[in-house]
């Protein structure tokens, strides 16, 4: 398979994988009383299924700063902000601010010195944030768009700028397969810490956890965080800042409809006309990307 291939497979299975997690962490999220005692059990499965594949790749742990910092920064950090951001918003809420995040992306990797912007860049930057304030003001009557959990996952998407810009430069000399083992190892050893640092280790989910929540665990550790890191990690050594976070946010129109389908939540015209608005922009976006 060549490259320009296995990166097309990569890029729709990761959207396919984006546009499912939100609504599976809804799900996932209601069967926990603490959000540090989720990421604990979520990166404990993401961390047995990257060590069996660290084993058949036969990839070495590293163990140099720089990586232990990125572990930091965005597993680590991020997630915890996802997940109580996620606890207090409605997956549609969680779709509109992650389609800022192609924005973001452009904006780090264009202040890191890692790309420069066009005038048609800065132009679909601003019609992507124009699209997600139509979504915002209108698509949830009464303000209830905007509250603590909007601030925790706009926090999230920023982390998870840096980490895109990290990766892109890590990725030069180093495995991506390698880097996100990494990633995976220290964040499940940072959350056993700190679930045991703040008194919150409690097992009693185990006891009373359905069926459909030990699915939803599942996926969202081994499905959600270890391959899409690998993937990710994959796209981010082969392709630039702004086309990879482009890409990420095409599941902004998954995770929309699965919103409205597995958990549903209503969508409305104000909805579909700033999706349409962040979509077109992400379009315009890419292809000027991807002529430069």
């Amino acid at each position: 398979m060549d490259k320009k291939n296995k990166i097309f497979i990569t890029a729709s299975a990761m959207c396919l994988i984006g546009g499912l997690q939100f609504s599976i962490l809804k799900i996932a999220l209601s069967y926990f009383d603490s959000e540090i005692m989720f990421l604990w059990a979520r990166f404990l499965f993401a961390f047995i299924a990257a060590f069996i594949f660290a084993r058949i790749k036969k990839l070495a742990l590293p163990k140099d700063k720089a990586v232990i910092f990125l572990s930091l920064v965005h597993p680590l950090c991020a997630f915890y902000f996802q997940s109580i951001g996620a606890a207090k918003s409605d997956v549609m809420v969680i779709s509109v601010v992650t389609a800022l995040f192609p924005a973001v992306a452009s904006l780090f990797a264009f202040i890191s010195g890692e790309e420069t912007l066009s005038v048609k860049g800065w132009f679909s930057i601003t019609g992507i944030v124009i699209g997600g304030l139509i979504c915002a003001f209108f698509g949830k009557p009464g303000g209830s768009f905007f509250g603590t959990g909007v601030l925790y996952l706009f926090i999230s998407i920023i982390l998870r700028g840096v980490y895109y810009v990290l990766v892109h430069k890590m990725s030069v000399n180093r495995s991506c397969y390698e880097i996100s083992y990494a990633q995976i190892t220290y964040s499940f050893i940072g959350y056993s810490l700190i679930a045991v640092i703040f008194g919150e280790f409690d097992l009693s989910f185990v006891r009373y956890m359905p069926l459909s929540g030990w699915a939803a665990l599942l996926y969202m550790g081994v499905i959600s965080t270890t391959a899409s890191y690998i993937l990710n990690n994959y796209l981010l050594s082969s392709l630039r800042v702004s086309v990879s976070g482009a890409l990420a946010a095409v599941t902004f129109i998954i995770n929309l409809f699965a919103a409205s389908f597995i958990n549903g939540e209503e969508l409305n015209l104000w909805i579909y006309a700033g999706s349409a608005v962040v979509i077109v922009c992400i379009i315009i976006l890419t292809r000027e990307r991807r002529k430069n």
